[in-house]
């Protein structure tokens, strides 16, 4: 992230945004697209993908600061900014290079029609989905990656993980998913974030 202080409000970004305020434009691409760039092309990505990726959320950010009346955000600009551009970035990946491996990141992807605010407290819901998931231990990690995001049967996780039947696998999907909720709920921003 930018360790820079912003030079505008939230609000004075936007604003400039929606009245296409070449002064704000110019600052924000002086002061972010650096820290994005750096984002894209150490994920996979060339600096041309990275300025077309700065672009299309500039794009996206004024149609919903003139459509919507997107006014003011909850979060500095530069997380906001950053947010829209890796998940525009990841669904962008997606599509391009099936084949390639990328974070657990693609499951949330921001659409053009996804209300920007909600989009930042989905990516932090996120964030903290996955970090207590990487709290878990090893084998739970793996049969609840197998089971929920590979979509694989119990019979292929009890195989895969060496278990005596698809009971036991179902059975430990269960108490890895619970454990796993235990972890989450523990979190003080869990009640902040609304789930």
């Amino acid at each position: 992230m930018v360790k820079t202080t912003p030079k505008y409000t939230p609000r004075q970004y936007l604003d400039g945004i929606r009245r296409n305020d070449p002064t704000i434009i110019n600052c924000i691409v002086e002061e972010y697209l650096p820290g994005i760039r750096r984002h894209i092309t150490h994920n996979n990505g060339t600096e041309q993908d990275a300025a077309d990726t700065f672009q299309e959320a500039m794009i996206s950010l004024f149609l919903k600061t003139r459509d919507k009346g997107l006014r003011d955000l909850t979060c500095t600009f530069y997380t906001f900014l950053f947010e829209i551009c890796k998940r525009l970035w990841l669904s962008k990946l997606r599509k391009e290079k099936p084949d390639l491996e990328v974070t657990l990141d693609e499951w949330m992807l921001l659409t053009a029609d996804e209300d920007p605010q909600q989009a930042l407290e989905n990516a932090e819901r996120h964030d903290l989905f996955w970090e207590k998931f990487f709290l878990l231990k090893e084998d739970c990690r793996q049969v609840l990656e197998m089971s929920l995001i590979e979509g694989k049967k119990a019979e292929e996780v009890a195989d895969q993980m060496g278990y005596s039947s698809a009971g036991y696998a179902r059975k430990k999907r269960y108490e890895c998913k619970e454990k796993w909720k235990e972890l989450i709920k523990s979190d003080p921003r869990f009640e902040e974030l609304k789930f």
